[in-house]
């Protein structure tokens, strides 16, 4: 279980990445942050890195179990972009 949930961590720091790099416009260099989250600014669209990201996770497999478009549930609760 532990082995299980320790492969899930990557996914989740991925997610955040991204979801804080689609908010705030990305930066043209790879920026490091203090809390170890890398953000690198993606050639394609959200979505389309998003896909990208699934499937060379999937490929090595590791099992992602939901993506969560935090844009969108920020827009629900009045949150501006």
């Amino acid at each position: 279980m532990f082995q299980s949930a320790k492969r899930l961590i990557p996914v989740a720091i991925v997610a955040a990445a991204i979801a804080a790099s689609a908010s705030a416009g990305g930066t043209a260099k790879d920026e490091r942050t203090d809390n170890g989250i890398v953000h690198v600014r993606s050639a394609y669209s959200v979505a389309e890195t998003v896909h990208r990201l699934q499937q060379d996770i999937a490929a090595k497999g590791i099992m992602s179990f939901t993506t969560i478009d935090q844009a969108r549930l920020a827009a629900d609760v009045g949150v501006p972009p």
